[in-house]
């Protein structure tokens, strides 16, 4: 069992459930196989689980809203958490990324390096062990996109410095 982590805001999740599709802006996806499983960690919290579902491919089609990511590949959702039942990185699952890649599992999570065997298996059990709500998050797509998009621009708003 291999299982790569990744961190995105909710709306660049929910666009990555939308199109079936992981980007990079590097060519990272050599060593990806299909069956490989992909975590999505959003706001702190595990939020779903996808596995690789084809090789790896170049376009320049633009998918996501904050660059272009040519580099690409087609992942499956097989477990999507609502947001009040999303798994937060602490407790059990901090242990496992820490014994894995130490106190600064942050850059294996950036780099999206593989977890394997135990490590794997309590991170897709701590997301599985939650209901999938994958049927409800596809027939709300839109509404979802459209409240993750307006979150963003408000939090973009409070973070700008207020000039003088």
């Amino acid at each position: 069992m291999r299982l790569r982590l990744t961190k995105v805001d909710e709306y660049q999740f929910l666009t990555c459930f939308k199109h079936s599709l992981w980007g990079s802006k590097s060519s990272r996806f050599k060593d990806w196989q299909e069956g490989d499983s992909l975590a999505f960690i959003v706001n702190k919290s595990l939020a779903a689980l996808a596995t690789v579902a084809g090789k790896p491919f170049h376009s320049t089609e633009v998918i996501w809203d904050n660059g272009l990511f040519p580099y690409r590949i087609p992942i499956k959702f097989v477990h999507v958490l609502r947001k009040d039942k999303r798994v937060p990185i602490l407790g059990k699952v901090r242990e496992t990324l820490t014994s894995a890649w130490g106190p600064k599992y942050g850059w294996g999570i950036l780099n999206q390096q593989v977890l394997e065997d135990t490590q794997a298996e309590n991170l897709i059990k701590a997301i599985t062990s939650h209901p999938n709500s994958l049927t409800q998050i596809e027939a709300d797509l839109a509404t979802l996109l459209s409240g993750a998009k307006q979150e963003r621009e408000v939090l973009s708003k409070q973070k700008k410095p207020i000039e003088k």
